[in-house]
Parts: C-alpha cells; sequence; structure tokens
C-alpha cells in the first residue's frame, strides 16, 4: 500500500522516509473514485471512508511539514546570503 501501509501508529520523520504530498494526493483521489464505486454498500465503504479520513489528515500534516522544512530552508539561505556578503 505505498510509503504508508497499514497499521503504522505514528507518522514517519522526514529523515526515515521522504513522502511527496502530491503521491498523498493521488491516493485520496483514488479513494474517492472507489467510493463512487461502492456507494451502494456502506460495509465496503465504511473502511474506505476511514481511510480516506486517515490520508488526508497524514497529507494535512506532511504538507504543514513540509511548509516548515520551506521556512527554515529559506531562513538558512538568507543567512548564508548575508553571511557571504560581510566576508
Amino acid at each position: 500500500l505505498g510509503a504508508w501501509g497499514y497499521g503504522r501508529s505514528q507518522r514517519p520523520t522526514p529523515k526515515a522516509e521522504k513522502v511527496d504530498p502530491a503521491t498523498v494526493d493521488q491516493r485520496i483521489e483514488d479513494f474517492e473514485e472507489r467510493l463512487l464505486g461502492l456507494s451502494s454498500d456502506w460495509s465496503k465503504m465504511k473502511p474506505i471512508l476511514e481511510e480516506n479520513a486517515q490520508l488526508r489528515k497524514e497529507n494535512a500534516a506532511l504538507k504543514e511539514e513540509l511548509g516548515a522544512f520551506d521556512a527554515m530552508a529559506e531562513a538558512f539561505a538568507e543567512r548564508a546570503a548575508k553571511k557571504a556578503e560581510s566576508n
């Protein structure tokens, strides 16, 4: 089931795994397509809805984490530029 799998108790750290948020978005879209095909059978749809909700939470957390890393990288680049200017 890809990078996340079943039964994961916590999100991986960025050092442990690199997950592209676009990949997670695609998985969410795939689940939504499956939902359309199963809408008449609640017993099949419920676990998919639950997994879809979990993927959305993980995707939001990844996007937040990615934003934090982008901010750190930007701050590092600014410090490096200032240091280069002072030398």
